[in-house]
């Protein structure tokens, strides 16, 4: 029996700095708050969002043998067994396959040279498609092997940029890689366009801004991720935005670029979950309304 494919999103830019990994972390964890099964994937050696979320920290991630890590997938010396590779995080519906170190050699600057790990990701990916909605990959910022493998798992590839001439200056080569894994190995591959991160209400950020709109029409999303707090302090308490305060500005702009997500996905995935769970309300406990009557006999 088929199975629905999950939608596969990767978050890439070649400058390090723009969000690539607090997109994966927010756009993960909102997809989960929805009820859709989740899976993060960190193909970034650094390991930064491997290290952002509950359980896993620095010391975890250091320590963790890279057979337990998305190393498996390209080390054909392990056994990339999903349920090695694949970890609990501490929120329903939410796993990740963490990063290591160990992940920087196979990174290699000429992807299309290096035969099956060009397709790693993507046979993992199909391998587990069926005990997920969506899948969302952390890269690293260049773009080489693990960028390439990724983007050849993906249906979108979304492109984070802060609103400032030098983070902009790489956007056409990402478009160009897109280009090049859509000519090789993932015909269907669709670059998704330009998220603006940390954006801040400042002359020069509305004048990149509009500069973006009026290089790249359509492929700028309306969404934008400003430059504010609380996304530092969600890292830091190592839960995805929406997991931690969805109904704060910083909360809403993260549902707000999930629902863009989904539109410019159009129908393609119908079996992602998109209404926003309502909230159950507590029922009283016993204890509170035995103490009730008693202050009322009284």
């Amino acid at each position: 029996m088929s199975h629905a494919r999950p939608l596969v999103l990767v978050s890439s830019n070649r400058k390090g700095g723009c969000g690539k990994s607090t997109t994966v972390f927010n756009l993960g964890g909102e997809a989960a708050r929805r009820l859709n099964r989740t899976l993060l994937i960190d193909t970034d050696p650094q390991a930064s969002l491997s290290q952002s979320i509950k359980p896993f920290g620095s010391r975890i991630i250091e320590e963790l043998p890279p057979d337990r890590s998305v190393v498996a997938l390209f080390d054909d010396r392990m056994d990339p067994d999903p349920e090695r590779v694949i970890h609990r995080t501490e929120f329903d519906r939410l796993d990740i396959v963490p990063a290591c170190d160990a992940l920087t050699r196979f990174n290699y600057p000429d992807p299309t040279e290096h035969g099956f790990l060009q397709d790693s990701l993507r046979q993992f990916v199909y391998e587990v498609s069926d005990r997920y909605e969506v899948v969302v990959i952390d890269t690293p910022p260049n773009l080489q092997m693990l960028t390439f493998a990724a983007l050849v798992a993906a249906d979108y590839c979304l492109t984070p940029v802060p609103a400032e001439d030098f983070a902009s200056q790489g956007i056409r080569a990402v478009r160009q890689f897109v280009e090049l894994v859509q000519a090789t190995r993932n015909h269907d591959l669709r670059w998704m366009g330009i998220l603006i991160s940390m954006l801040q209400r400042i002359a020069i950020h509305q004048v990149y801004r509009e500069m973006l709109v009026d290089t790249y029409p359509q492929f700028v999303l309306e969404a934008v991720v400003p430059l504010a707090t609380p996304y530092k302090e969600s890292v830091s308490l190592k839960t995805p935005m929406t997991l931690h305060k969805p109904n704060n500005a910083a909360g809403k702009a993260v549902v707000a670029l999930f629902d863009e997500v989904l539109q410019r996905t159009g129908e393609s995935h119908p079996n992602v979950l998109v209404e926003i769970p309502k909230p159950v309300k507590k029922s009283r406990s016993k204890k509170t309304t035995t103490t009730t009557a008693k202050k009322k006999a009284a």
